[in-house]
């Protein structure tokens, strides 16, 4: 379970979400995330070397995060859009650190 909260560069929180991931032997991992907007989604899930894939369709094309843990032990997330085939453009990056 990840429950990041989001903040901007002047500190003032941008958000909070709860994420829950899950293995089904048949299904494989899917992740279940719920917004503190009452916004909830549930997502095909791929694991990497590093961390893991996930995302999904819109009428306008296709949304991908690239989930990563770094060296530092940072957990870094880049958020991509494509259309039509094309490669996907970043859109955002988050870096989460560990509360000292």
């Amino acid at each position: 379970m990840a429950e990041p909260r989001v903040y901007s560069r002047i500190r003032r929180s941008g958000g909070t979400a709860l994420a829950v991931i899950a293995h089904d032997p048949q299904a494989g991992y899917r992740m279940r995330s719920y917004t503190m907007e009452g916004r909830s989604g549930d997502f095909e899930l791929t694991l990497s070397d590093s961390g893991f894939v996930w995302g999904f369709d819109t009428p306008d094309g296709r949304v991908r995060y690239t989930m990563q843990i770094t060296p530092q032990g940072e957990w870094r997330e880049v958020g991509e859009f494509s259309r039509g085939g094309a490669p996907g453009r970043p859109f955002i990056e988050m870096v989460v650190r560990k509360k000292r």
